[in-house]
């Protein structure tokens, strides 16, 4: 991927060279119109058959990278072709979960996500999915959303639940899920209705109960971050369970916007959440860099940070 627009540089203006060199060197030979057609005849053959072998070796190579589940993740990805883009689409319809989810990143990308991958039998590619729709949801994607709600993995329901949200679709199941016995599902419809002193009550029950009912409603904070939950994951955090923690950070790594430098500080001391925290400063840019920077700068700061 990261040499084809190289690649189609070379093509292209090695191809127009040779053409001009060609040109020249028939003219110089003075060979008559019907050699002159012969050659370049033979000359545009042989290019066609070089274009077609090397599309072929890079089809494969790029299918092979798809099912390998190579995709690397953080680098800039260039313009995708035609072809692609219906290799990338036939590749979410894969058995092969490693292969669709690779897929599926680099559509994601792109903003080119399908509806149709919803209902891919792998529940980590449907719950990578509704994540990546979830960023710019669209109306046409109501009803297979609508269909994921009756899932049969509470995850999937609650972001199928936290994407109807945010399309504006389905707010009657969205209140029916308020009473599911799954905590993921009813912390995800807790965090997807509007602010009600049921729901406030709702999500402190959850905070108040078990870590697995915490850890439910950090989940459902991550499919739809807000600054009104930034008292909710302070309460979260200080209960100083790793998973629950874990969560949390990753919320702040996605909303950045809801970091509070100083209290986040002096989770680097847990090396439990230590690399979770780090992530969460190099999301926050300048500010947690210059944050860092004046602690590192401060006596005062313990060695364990």
């Amino acid at each position: 991927m990261r040499t084809k627009p190289l690649a189609d540089a070379i093509g292209q203006r090695g191809g127009q060279a040779l053409a001009a060199l060609m040109v020249f060197a028939l003219v110089a030979l003075d060979v008559d119109v019907r050699t002159f057609a012969l050659v370049t005849g033979v000359v545009a053959a042989a290019w066609l058959a070089t274009i077609a072998i090397v599309r072929v070796g890079y089809v494969h190579q790029f299918r092979d990278t798809l099912r390998a589940g190579e995709i690397q993740r953080d680098v800039q990805l260039p313009d995708m072709d035609v072809t692609s883009i219906e290799m990338l689409t036939e590749s979410l319809s894969s058995p092969d979960e490693a292969e669709a989810l690779a897929a599926l990143d680099l559509l994601g990308r792109t903003e080119r996500v399908p509806a149709l991958v919803l209902y891919h039998p792998s529940e980590a590619v449907v719950r990578r999915a509704l994540a990546l729709i979830a960023r710019n949801p669209r109306p046409e994607i109501a009803r297979v959303v609508g269909y994921l709600i009756d899932h049969h993995d509470p995850q999937i329901r609650a972001a199928a639940l936290a994407t109807a949200a945010r399309v504006g679709c389905h707010q009657d199941r969205v209140a029916e899920a308020l009473g599911d016995r799954h905590a993921d599902v009813r912390a995800a419809a807790l965090v997807a209705s509007a602010p009600a002193p049921d729901r406030d009550a709702g999500i402190a029950a959850l905070v108040a109960g078990s870590p697995e009912d915490r850890l439910a409603l950090a989940r459902a904070i991550a499919l739809a971050p807000s600054p009104r939950f930034r008292g909710v994951l302070l309460e979260l955090r200080a209960r100083r369970e790793p998973a629950v923690n874990r969560e949390a950070l990753r919320v702040l790594a996605r909303a950045p916007e809801l970091v509070e430098p100083d209290r986040l500080l002096g989770m680097l001391a847990d090396p439990r959440v230590r690399s979770d925290v780090r992530r969460v400063w190099i999301a926050s840019g300048e500010l947690g860099l210059e944050r860092l920077i004046a602690a590192l700068d401060d006596p005062r700061t313990p060695l364990s940070i």
